[in-house]
């Protein structure tokens, strides 16, 4: 049998991966919330100074937390809102003591008098930066995004964006 120590430690352990998953799923829902709400100092908040994001089918790649700020800052100019989450997320300790997820997402977006749908996949690693769970990269995979009146989403619903 365990000493008390041991099982102690281990509860211990336990309780704080429990914290980490949290922080993850708090750091998915705040992210879709800063999106949603156009809100650059909360996105600016989750991320690590050298993040990564790329964004496909585009190939669109930045690397660093000023970098990334910038692209959605000039996104958001082009939007006129925007709704969407995050489901079914899959959340997995990693080897250099962070957090890897996956989830799906839903979004529905405005551009002027537009009414556009899509979905698609989240990967992301999180790391510890100054004692906080960050974003250290994020994949965004588009699979779908189409104007309503092109008429029910498919794969060969993937707009052009400029």
């Amino acid at each position: 049998m365990s000493s008390i120590e041991e099982r102690l430690r281990r509860i211990e352990i336990q309780i704080q991966q429990l914290s980490d998953l949290e922080a993850v799923r708090k750091n998915l829902a705040a992210y879709c919330k800063a999106v949603d709400t156009k809100n650059i100092d909360l996105l600016g908040s989750l991320f690590s100074q050298d993040m990564d994001l790329s964004v496909s089918p585009w190939s669109f790649e930045f690397h660093g937390r000023d970098a990334i700020i910038d692209f959605y800052t000039k996104a958001f100019l082009d939007t006129d809102g925007s709704r969407h989450n995050c489901v079914n997320e899959v959340i997995e300790s990693s080897a250099d003591g962070g957090y890897k997820s996956f989830c799906y997402f839903h979004s529905t977006i405005a551009i002027g008098s537009e009414s556009l749908v899509g979905w698609g996949n989240y990967d992301d690693t999180f790391v510890l930066e100054d004692g906080v769970l960050k974003f250290k990269k994020k994949v965004i995979t588009v699979m779908v995004l189409t104007p309503l009146k092109a008429g029910w989403a498919g794969p060969d619903k993937i707009m052009s964006v400029h």
